[in-house]
């Protein structure tokens, strides 16, 4: 069995965004007879990142499940048909992608062993990369170059477009190898705009509500247009922020000018 686990601190912004993923772990554990948690945050002298590595760790050591899925607080899962068995067929460890640039923890599956116990232990304890932007990520990325206990051989790289999917066209790229598509399992929303992040969970969720019929039927949709409204909402973003630099300038110019 497969347990799926996510996690928020009492930031307001990031408590909208966590009931939106919890919502929809919620839906997809009921279709699938899985179990599902929810952790809280305390503050402490860490980022929340860090967390996902203690409650894996916790989950892996205390839970009967052979598998642990950990989801970020501001993704959702969308193809509620997707069956996470199909990942697990090769055995290996620890399941997770890369994205445009690299290993991505937004979204990881690791298998309950001694192994992964001991690698969760060794992350929480590389405070070094508190310096870091990627934080908790950066240590995992530090492991994996550098193969501690094998770890290459234990980890699979699973497509970033089914397991951990972005909208690229919201971030201003493209990648292919990662875009959100009509099967994609999980669509993650990370470095962007609090309310956009939101706007764009809900929306997805709710179209999610749509197709995911009860029985697992699909209801005939237009995916282009989906994707293409999603990505609207970041681009219609970055125009009124244009507009409104513009007319901070023209205003402080014309103070000046006085």
């Amino acid at each position: 069995m497969i347990k799926i686990i996510t996690a928020c601190d009492d930031n307001p912004r990031y408590v909208e965004m966590s009931e939106i993923c919890q919502s929809s772990i919620k839906k997809y554990c009921t279709q699938h007879s899985l179990s599902f948690s929810f952790r809280q945050i305390p503050e402490n002298d860490r980022r929340a990142v860090w967390y996902k590595i203690k409650f894996l760790k916790e989950e892996l050591e205390t839970g009967s499940e052979e598998y642990c899925l950990w989801i970020d607080t501001d993704a959702i899962i969308y193809n509620r048909n997707f069956d996470l068995k199909t990942l697990t067929a090769s055995g290996r460890e620890i399941y997770l992608s890369k994205d445009i640039l690299g290993l991505n923890t937004g979204v990881m599956l690791f298998k309950k062993s001694d192994f992964n116990i001991r690698l969760l232990d060794k992350i929480w304890g590389m405070t070094h990369c508190f310096n870091h932007p990627w934080q908790e990520q950066q240590a995992l990325i530090e492991l994996v170059e550098s193969n501690y206990e094998d770890i290459q051989k234990k980890l699979e790289f699973v497509p970033q477009k089914i397991l951990n999917s972005y909208v690229y066209e919201m971030h201003g790229k493209r990648h292919a190898e990662g875009e959100f598509y009509r099967h994609s399992f999980v669509v993650h929303f990370p470095n962007l705009p609090y309310k956009i992040r939101i706007r764009s969970m809900k929306f997805l969720n709710n179209v999610s509500d749509y197709i995911y019929r009860p029985g697992g039927k699909l209801r005939p949709v237009l995916f282009g247009a989906i994707a293409f409204y999603v990505s609207s909402f970041a681009a219609v973003e970055r125009f009124w922020n244009r507009q409104r630099r513009s007319i901070s300038k023209r205003m402080a110019s014309t103070r000046h000018a006085f």
